[in-house]
Order: structure tokens, then C-alpha cells, then sequence
């Protein structure tokens, strides 16, 4: 069945969305992600959060609730405007 999966392409689309985030949270010469970009980027939060939540279940390992990804990255969008 590991035929079927393509997990270097997977990973190298979380590893441009963790480089976005950092540049996201430099700030500076950083703009305001757009709606679009901002829901897609905690749609990606969430996801990794259920990749991670997925793997402590499986080692029995308990984790927190899920964080409010929408509030955290409006703050930080907001953020991203301040000089």
C-alpha cells in the first residue's frame, strides 16, 4: 500500500507552509495574509494539529485541546501591520 502514498511531496508542502509561517511572524516587510490565504493557513494549522494529535493517540501520549487556530493567526496577521 506505501505505493500509493507520497509523503516527500506531502512534506515538502508542510515544510513552504512552516517557511511562510516564519515569514508571517517576522514581520517585517511582511503584508497582511489576504482571507483566502489566512482560512487556508489555519485549515494547514489544524491539520498538522491532527497529524500530531493523531500520532500521541497512537503512542498514548495526551495532548491539550486544539487551539483556536483563527484567533492565534488574526493576531498574528494583525501583528504583521505594525511598523
Amino acid at each position: 500500500m506505501s505505493e500509493h502514498r507520497d509523503f516527500r511531496s506531502t512534506a515538502k508542502e508542510l515544510l513552504r507552509f512552516e517557511v511562510y509561517l516564519h515569514e508571517l511572524l517576522r514581520w517585517d516587510d511582511t503584508l497582511q495574509l489576504e482571507l483566502d490565504d489566512l482560512l487556508a493557513a489555519g485549515t494547514m494549522a489544524s491539520s498538522c494539529w491532527e497529524i500530531v494529535k493523531m500520532l500521541c493517540e497512537h503512542a498514548r501520549i495526551e495532548l491539550p485541546s486544539e487551539p483556536d487556530w483563527r484567533t492565534i493567526l488574526d493576531e498574528v496577521n494583525e501583528a504583521a501591520t505594525v511598523p
